[in-house]
């Protein structure tokens, strides 16, 4: 963590000094928010103590940790379950919660026609809401990844809208060339424009 905020330490430094670092490189850097991925992974009890040092050593800090059993993660000690004891279940995006992010989303688009896609069914004809449901599953990330490079598609190609073709062959694509660094992916699209 010291080393994300831009800062360094010493071979010297024992764990008290380093804790006080982090608290005041937080300060320095301004740091908002602290996201820890993957916190299941932490199992050492002293590991989960130290996380919950520097949450006290940072009150106002808010931080936030993602993990797919995040009850199961506190187990074990009492102090973190009593301290860590929210969570907030993202769920997927289907059906009509689908249907409103996706009208949501094509409010901003860039384009000067409708690409209509929160609907389901054309007549008989599926709609791009129901494709994007088939082919993301409704995880946030995948349907994100879609309109964001099925946008970018469209507007290299001058396109008025995004067409249900484009998006089927966008996600093909993104099928064969899986995007795992979106940092990079977005500046490489920053770069385009």
């Amino acid at each position: 963590m010291i080393l994300a905020c831009g800062m360094s330490y010493t071979r010297s430094d024992n764990e008290e000094d380093l804790l006080m670092k982090l608290a005041l490189y937080f300060q320095i850097c301004g740091t908002e928010l602290l996201v820890i991925d993957e916190v299941e992974h932490i199992h050492s009890l002293s590991l989960k103590r130290r996380l919950l040092e520097v949450s006290n050593l940072a009150p106002t800090l808010p931080i936030v940790c993602a993990s797919c059993h995040p009850t199961a993660w506190v187990t074990g000690d009492a102090e973190v379950a009593g301290r860590w004891n929210d969570y907030f279940e993202l769920r997927q995006y289907t059906g009509e919660r689908l249907r409103q992010l996706l009208a949501y989303l094509e409010l901003l688009l860039p384009f000067p026609e409708p690409s209509a896609l929160a609907v389901y069914t054309f007549g008989d004809h599926a709609g791009p809401a129901h494709f994007i449901e088939r082919w993301t599953g409704g995880v946030l990330r995948d349907v994100m990844m879609l309109i964001l490079d099925a946008s970018a598609r469209a507007i290299e190609q001058r396109l008025p809208c995004l067409s249900l073709s484009l998006l089927e062959t966008t996600w093909q694509a993104i099928q064969t060339h899986q995007v795992t660094d979106f940092l990079a992916m977005l500046q490489k699209r920053k770069a385009w424009n």
